[in-house]
């Protein structure tokens, strides 16, 4: 009897250890060339095939597929045309908001159907932690944008300096080297560094120490036996 043939598609359920990679070479390339002319092309790609893949890994509908898909190619047309008249694009603030804010939506939506915690579960739990760490420094260059100068140090801050401070925040390692001089940065601050502690301690924790388990009961005819 044949095997049934499994799509290139389908070969990206739960495909989460792959998401982590490309969400971290979304933080990197945001980080280094994401003020750059070319690069900023480089970076929305880089973002819209990191969005694409959580999607398919997390196993959402055809119509939110065909949603995401209009918003990326509209991300990457917005980026083409500044590019082209070298100008800052939003392309890459677009598709990385969309990328930070949905990504944990969707990816703790599917991890809440596993039966079993295993590789998958526990990536996709990385997933959301660096997808946080991501959220934050777009929240920060928001604030830097809507009033003007986030930081006490740095009057003209790239990509770099806000991933860098979301990350140490995040991680409270906070070498000090920058701060927020407004009151909303501290507390947003305040409230990464204890969400990033907590979610280590707790969430991440308890997956890895239960790793292999069944969450579920299996039912019978699926690996259980009938009672």
């Amino acid at each position: 009897m044949s095997t049934p043939k499994v799509s290139q598609w389908e070969r990206l359920e739960d495909d989460y250890l792959l998401a982590a990679f490309l969400i971290v070479a979304t933080i990197i390339g945001y980080s280094i060339i994401g003020d750059h002319r070319l690069g900023q092309m480089v970076v929305v790609m880089v973002q819209s095939a990191t969005l694409i893949v959580i999607l398919r890994a997390s196993r959402v509908s055809r119509q939110s597929m065909i949603l995401a898909s209009i918003l990326i190619g509209l991300g990457l047309a917005a980026t083409f045309v500044s590019i082209t008249l070298d100008r800052q694009s939003i392309g890459p603030g677009l598709i990385g908001a969309l990328v930070a804010f949905i990504g944990p939506i969707v990816i703790i939506r599917r991890v809440r159907t596993h039966l079993r915690i295993d590789i998958a579960t526990v990536a996709a739990s990385l997933c959301v932690y660096l997808l946080a760490g991501l959220f934050f420094a777009y929240v920060f260059k928001i604030i830097d944008i809507l009033d003007g100068q986030f930081f006490a140090q740095r009057v003209s801050p790239g990509p770099t300096d806000f991933v860098y401070f979301s990350f140490t925040t995040l991680t409270t390692l906070g070498y000090g080297d920058l701060s927020s001089r407004l009151n909303i940065g501290k507390m947003l601050a305040v409230s990464e560094a204890l969400l990033g502690q907590l979610y280590l301690v707790s969430v991440v924790a308890l997956l890895v120490g239960n790793l292999g388990r069944a969450r579920h009961p299996e039912p019978p005819g699926e690996g259980g036996s009938e009672p």
